[in-house]
């Protein structure tokens, strides 16, 4: 007996001298309320604490009869958040649901950027929108109204069910992941949607493949090369019904490891011309470090801002 309670204590003082792991604090997992057109609208707002400024935003879309709460709950974007210094904010639709044919919900995810532009101080060059289901429909709404404002989509068993259209006014990087047993939104339109998409992007036509992807029942095909450096990516989960996935695959993950790499076109007015001087040629590149074309420029010309592949800013001077 004496010999157990001996065990006991040392087990009881090597708990209390073990540090607790540690898990970082967040500023903020509540809900908060803005006036958009008149109307209050609703989200939750989860951001890393101290997270540092011009850090990516993610806006998460919940399903028909959910709302942003049922959605942080499954969908889970704060573990990869956590670690990789973003803000995630999922919106409250009006009476659970989307607006995805007018403007009252593009209107809302414009005002959420806004907002967290001057709260968090995020990138508004590299804000991301993601959606399930109905929230997938609503993606690819914005897709065609407010691409100008968001750098990267993410469609999860969503699409749009009645003529869908390809009116973005750039190209755009998807991602669009879809479980084949979906009963609520059937896998056999995704071709069609994505097909659109790589048309209007000018993707390759021929998708470079993965299969299996990270999972026996789990096939990824992307479509390369499109316009500006975009792409469409399609993840297709076998025998899966409609649901998030965070086992085969964690969606959050393929979603934040798709979108980061994207970032807004450069705003033109970070390029001065130097009057009076000669004209040169200078290599252009995309984004993603591509040539797209040579332009003629003045000599003296300076770059005050270079957007990386990588999202990061660099300062260069170049004197020809």
């Amino acid at each position: 007996m004496k010999k157990t309670r001996l065990i006991m204590a040392a087990l009881l003082l090597m708990l209390t001298l073990t540090p607790a792991a540690t898990t970082r604090a967040w500023t903020d997992r509540e809900t908060l309320t803005i006036s958009v057109g008149g109307t209050e609208r609703t989200f939750v707002c989860c951001t890393p604490d101290g997270l540092e400024q011009g850090r990516p935003l993610m806006i998460a879309l919940h399903g028909m009869t959910w709302d942003a709460d049922y959605m942080r709950t499954h969908f889970r974007a704060e573990s990869v958040a956590d670690t990789a210094r973003f803000c995630v904010i999922y919106p409250d639709g009006l009476n659970e649901m989307w607006d995805i044919s007018g403007t009252t919900d593009t209107d809302f995810i414009s005002s959420i950027i806004e907002w967290a532009a001057n709260q968090h101080g995020i990138d508004r060059r590299r804000v991301y929108l993601t959606g399930f289901s109905m929230g997938g429909m609503m993606t690819y709404h914005a897709m065609n109204t407010i691409a100008d404002r968001i750098a990267a989509f993410a469609a999860m068993s969503g699409y749009p069910l009645l003529s869908p259209s390809y009116e973005s006014s750039r190209p755009v990087p998807l991602l669009h992941i879809h479980g084949t047993s979906d009963l609520l939104v059937w896998y056999s339109g995704v071709s069609a949607v994505i097909s659109g998409w790589v048309n209007r992007n000018q993707c390759n036509s021929q998708a470079e493949t993965t299969i299996p992807y990270k999972a026996e029942n789990i096939e990824r095909y992307r479509y390369l090369d499109g316009l500006e450096g975009s792409e469409v990516v399609l993840i297709k989960m076998n025998g899966v019904a409609h649901k998030l996935v965070n086992d085969s695959i964690f969606s959050a993950e393929e979603v934040w490891n798709f979108c980061k790499r994207f970032s807004l076109p450069t705003d033109e007015s970070a390029i001065e011309n130097t009057p009076g001087s000669t004209q040169q040629s200078i290599d252009c590149y995309d984004l993603n470090g591509r040539k797209i074309s040579r332009q003629s420029t003045r000599r003296g010309l300076t770059i005050e801002r270079i957007q990386m592949p990588d999202g990061k800013i660099s300062v260069k001077k170049f004197v020809r």
